[in-house]
């Protein structure tokens, strides 16, 4: 039975030195998607803007914009990332180290500007994705967001952004 137990403690102590500490830890991964083709124009109506803003950067199909805030002509932008586009993170050898999806849409103001004095101000601005993921600890990973190409990034590129990852993307 000793020798049995001294095996084991043997080669666990063989397992733990071929560990690295970057394998053996997880890591909370900020991710933010910039959809930087859909300029939203809205018109100022106290705060209404910024909900208006955020209720079409939440609209999971399209993105709504209006060139002419008062005329009736729109445009639908497909969108490359919706409030519930999925996440998936491969580490190093192409195993799944992390899954989630987009968590928070909102409208980030971009500029305010006086139209017309019949009009008011127009309020033009963009949609912000994000979601914070758990990780497991890889010397690469590969990002995958919906759709869009992968993201490629090696642990101490993030590690220097402090697992803070902005992308920004265009129809």
């Amino acid at each position: 039975m000793r020798k049995i137990t001294t095996a084991v403690l043997m080669i666990f102590s063989m397992v733990a030195l071929f560990a690295t500490p970057a394998q053996a830890a997880s890591y909370k991964l900020k991710l933010t998607v910039i959809q930087t083709d859909g300029v939203v124009r809205l018109y100022d109506d106290g705060d209404q803007s910024q909900k208006g803003g955020d209720k079409q950067c939440s609209n999971k199909s399209h993105l709504l914009w209006n060139p002419e805030p008062w005329s009736v002509s729109t445009i639908l932008l497909d969108k490359l990332v919706t409030k519930d586009t999925k996440i998936k993170v491969l580490g190093a050898s192409g195993q799944t180290v992390g899954v989630g999806k987009i968590t928070a849409a909102k409208f980030v103001k971009k500029s305010r500007y006086l139209e017309d004095p019949e009009i008011g101000f127009v309020v033009e601005g963009y949609c912000k994705f994000s979601s914070t993921i758990t990780v497991k600890g890889s010397d690469f990973y590969e990002i995958k967001v919906g759709k869009l190409d992968s993201i490629d990034a090696s642990m101490s590129e993030l590690k220097k952004k402090k697992w803070s990852y902005t992308v920004k993307v265009s129809n």
